[in-house]
């Protein structure tokens, strides 16, 4: 659809040919990490949870991991402030 375009000056057609290039790069970035994260599901203790969460409307896997990790660093954030030795 993109390549369709036509434009008065070389230089604007290098330019989106440049942008074409980026956004493909992008999506294959985005394929290698969301392939990252799934192979790593495999032996998470909180996959069960990732795979409920993902149960609930509109919660794909990139979601129900990252809900995760982030609930998982502010309880570990939570315990560690907690078994800190209140001076005063």
């Amino acid at each position: 659809m993109l390549h369709e375009f036509s434009f008065p000056y070389p230089a604007q057609h290098a330019v989106l040919q440049e942008l074409i290039v980026a956004e493909a790069q992008c999506r294959e970035r985005v394929a290698r990490l969301e392939k990252a994260i799934d192979d790593s599901l495999a032996d998470w203790s909180l996959t069960p949870v990732v795979e409920r969460l993902q149960a609930l409307r509109g919660v794909g896997p990139i979601c129900a991991v990252t809900f995760m990790v982030e609930m998982a660093m502010y309880a570990a954030s939570v315990t560690h402030a907690n078994s800190w030795p209140i001076s005063g």
